[in-house]
């Protein structure tokens, strides 16, 4: 087929669907033990955040090591594993959708582990890491967003912070955990308000940006001033009409900040929703922004992610090489690659173009064994693939021949 199955399609077989899934799950870092992507608790002390990035020989490694199990099919190379790459570095290549949304399969190449308490405490944190404007289109900005345990969390995403594609990343509090509260700051002296901006007509709201944004300076009220204070602390009961007063005040109030809209000859009144607004808890969040000078991403990162999967040479070789390419293939995966050409082939290659070494042929292997009795000049030594160790016999005790013969 020329378009390469992907979870939009349908596969034309379902152990192809089930091996695809396993690679791609590992290059999310799906289901790999935490202690080889943490090798030591004092990588990620408590409080801290810890950026990295995704080692793209490493991954390939473990999956052809995964790949490489069982393989009996032929001496020099594996063909059913090369199909398998180049079938997966097909998929990875070619662009998903159409139009100005299409894109590359997205696949992991950074991320950060955040230990803290606060991921305990809110297990559904709000994590926001947009792409710049006018970018990203049609991408998820976030890939895996995971809790790789109760105060850790990892997030992976798919561009480098030299890239310029991440502008931000913010930590915030979950937006149905807020609630009201009695001010801004409240302690056994004083209370403080900060009010925000409020507009009540539709015609104003089109173009007020500032909209539920804070003004002007803080208003206190110190608990000795007990005739008009906005909170009573034997009580704990705020007094609406105090706040009323201070929140239209003609000289600090919304009145003096917005007298378009509260100003005469309308008399203003707190109502239900206004005291609400006031009241409501700001949301908390952590902010983090890119340095001025970021160092550059380690060599091996590059774009579109392939999987190593040999040199061109290599592959075309196993190939042709093959006795039997389409029998292993239909026995194995039918429908993987079995319309593949050479100049498909060509096309799906790896950035990676090193070679790697050939293992010892098995005519060279030297076996040496000898048993526990023998003296050195008893060893044998066997050459050929299909040697058999010769040990000479061990010599039985007296002790072990006359129970025996007893």
């Amino acid at each position: 087929s020329t378009v390469p199955y992907n979870d939009l399609t349908s596969p034309a077989s379902t152990d192809w669907a089930f091996l695809f899934n396993w690679i791609m799950n590992k290059l999310f870092l799906d289901t790999i033990p935490v202690h080889y992507l943490i090798t030591d608790p004092a990588h990620l002390p408590t409080e801290s955040i810890r950026f990295f990035h995704i080692d793209p020989t490493w991954l390939d490694c473990m999956i052809d090591g995964a790949l490489s199990v069982a393989n009996h099919l032929s001496n020099d190379d594996d063909v059913i594993r090369q199909f398998i790459k180049v079938e997966i570095n097909r998929y990875l290549s070619t662009p998903i959708g159409s139009g100005p949304t299409a894109h590359l399969p997205q696949v992991p190449l950074y991320g950060f582990f955040l230990r803290s308490a606060v991921v305990k405490v809110f297990p559904d944190l709000q994590l926001t890491i947009p792409y710049p404007e006018g970018k990203g289109a049609g991408l998820a900005p976030i890939l895996v967003q995971k809790r790789m345990a109760s105060d850790i969390l990892m997030v992976l995403l798919d561009r480098l912070p030299d890239s310029g594609q991440i502008s931000s990343i913010r930590f915030a509090q979950p937006m149905h955990q807020q609630c009201f509260s009695a001010g801004d700051s409240l302690d056994d002296n004083a209370i403080e308000f900060i009010f925000r901006k409020v507009y009540r007509t539709a015609a104003s709201q089109a173009t007020a940006h500032d909209a539920l944004h804070e003004f002007g300076k803080p208003h206190s009220w110190s608990r000795t001033n007990t005739s008009s204070n906005a909170y009573d602390w034997t009580s704990r009961c705020l007094s609406f009409a105090k706040i009323e007063e201070a929140l239209f005040r003609s000289t600090d109030g919304l009145v003096a900040e917005m007298p378009a809209e509260w100003g005469p000859p309308v008399q203003p009144l707190l109502t239900s929703s206004m005291a609400g607004i006031q009241l409501n808890d700001t949301v908390k969040y952590l902010e983090i922004l890119p340095a001025q000078k970021i160092v550059t991403s380690p060599p091996g990162i590059s774009l579109p992610r392939q999987i190593y999967a040999g040199s061109a040479s290599t592959i075309s070789t196993s190939l042709r090489s093959s006795s039997r390419p389409s029998t292993a293939r239909s026995l194995a995966f039918p429908g993987i690659a079995t319309r593949a050409s050479s100049s498909q082939v060509q096309s799906a290659l790896p950035v990676f173009t090193q070679q790697l070494p050939k293992p010892l042929p098995r005519s060279s292997v030297k076996i040496q064994a000898r048993s526990l009795t023998q003296t050195p000049s008893q060893l044998n030594t066997i050459t050929g693939p299909n040697a058999v160790p010769k040990m000479a016999p061990e010599p039985r005790s007296s002790s072990s021949s006359s129970k025996a013969s007893g």
